[in-house]
């Protein structure tokens, strides 16, 4: 399962378009940022037949709500914190890239300017991280 937090409909929209395009959309949740750091939530999404989440996309832009909190607490949390976190982003300032690798974000993605684009990025990041990268057996198994 992949889990978007805090994208707002436009990009939860394209995201799940390019999801089906790809033939994952079944495998995609999308959560607001009080969820993502209400543990019972993910713990829901878990032993509801769904297992962990094999990677979390943050988005950095949301005005609303602080990425810092949300990605701090899924990270303090024992179950969540092996759970690579990506971070996606229309920012251009380093700063807030190294703020979010240094509280322990896996990566920071540009959001891209066109639909092509971000069909090139999904399938890209999809494939590193569900089939590239070595995940914890834990959130494997699931």
């Amino acid at each position: 399962m992949i889990v978007l937090i805090s994208f707002p409909e436009l990009e939860r929209t394209l995201f799940g378009k390019a999801a089906q395009e790809l033939d994952i959309a079944q495998h995609v949740r999308y959560v607001d940022p009080e969820d993502a750091t209400n543990m019972a939530v993910l713990h829901a999404h878990k032993h509801g037949g769904k297992g962990f989440p094999k990677v979390l996309i943050l988005n950095l832009d949301d005005k609303t709500n602080d990425w810092r909190d949300v990605l701090s607490t899924l990270k303090a949390h024992e179950d969540w914190q092996k759970i690579p976190v990506m971070g996606f982003s229309f920012l251009t300032d380093n700063s807030i890239v190294e703020e979010f690798y240094r509280l322990r974000g896996a990566s920071v993605i540009r959001k891209p300017q066109t639909y092509a684009d971000l069909l090139m990025i999904t399938k890209n990041a999809m494939r590193y991280w569900l089939n590239v990268a070595t995940l914890p057996d834990e959130i494997l198994a699931s």
